[in-house]
């Protein structure tokens, strides 16, 4: 993967207004699920999750793919284990503002790290 310390930097740097920007354009009209509660303790949650999955992320251009893909993975199970996210509809996941994201189109672009960690543990 391409190494650039300095992007991670300038992108890490930016992670906490990238976290506010994202929170300010979610769809919260749904009446159930973690991205329209009004509680405060679930929003600050929900915020701080997206802030580390910036960060984990923005690891792309400093660390070897294997590394990233696993580190990624541990973040994408901390959240299939979040209580909060139980409550949210799997359509809604996929619909942020109107742009619809193809979980086909994710998945189908995993890393061949990511598919073989996902393999061992099925």
């Amino acid at each position: 993967m391409h190494r650039n310390r300095e992007l991670y930097s300038f992108l890490s740097d930016k992670a906490t207004q990238l976290t506010e920007d994202w929170y300010a354009t979610l769809n919260k009209n749904d009446q159930v699920g973690v991205y329209s509660s009004p509680d405060p303790r679930v929003i600050e949650k929900l915020k701080l999750q997206n802030h580390q999955f910036h960060l984990q992320f923005f690891k792309i251009f400093t660390l070897e793919e294997c590394q990233f893909f696993g580190l990624l993975e541990d973040w994408f199970d901390d959240i299939g284990s979040d209580e909060e996210h139980f409550n949210t509809s799997i359509s809604y996941c996929g619909n942020f503002s109107g742009r619809k994201i193809s979980t086909s189109i994710i998945l189908s672009n995993l890393s061949p790290c990511m598919k073989e960690s996902t393999r061992k543990r099925k």
